[in-house]
């Protein structure tokens, strides 16, 4: 279903009121929402904030039906000026779940919670 791989429509408007400006694929009410990966992928062209697997994703040992994989991302900012490791920030990690989804988006609103502090 699409409106799952969506950000949610606060995220629309902040990503909007940082000059997001790209076409997107699904559109509710007067807000354009792109998709999760969109908004990554921008973020990742726009400001160098990267979201990425912080861990290898694994089977949940505390589920006796051994069917949970659970997943957590990392988001960094690069910058460009400093080579090698030391051009990396952590602006932190989302916890660790099972759906990607909410996971990613967790991710993104640590990204626009950074990138809205350094605006001000």
């Amino acid at each position: 279903m699409v409106k799952d791989s969506l950000v949610t429509k606060t995220q629309a408007k902040a990503l909007k009121e940082l000059r997001f400006n790209e076409p997107t694929l699904y559109v509710s009410g007067w807000v354009s929402v792109p998709t999760i990966d969109e908004a990554i992928d921008w973020l990742r062209r726009k400001y160098n904030i990267v979201i990425y697997n912080k861990i290898e994703p694994f089977v949940d040992p505390t589920d006796d039906t051994h069917k949970t994989i659970l997943f957590k991302y990392g988001i960094k900012l690069c910058d460009t000026h400093h080579l090698g490791w030391n051009g990396r920030t952590d602006l932190g990690t989302t916890r660790l779940a099972k759906n990607v989804y909410s996971l990613k988006r967790e991710a993104i609103d640590i990204a626009i919670k950074y990138i809205k502090s350094r605006i001000k």
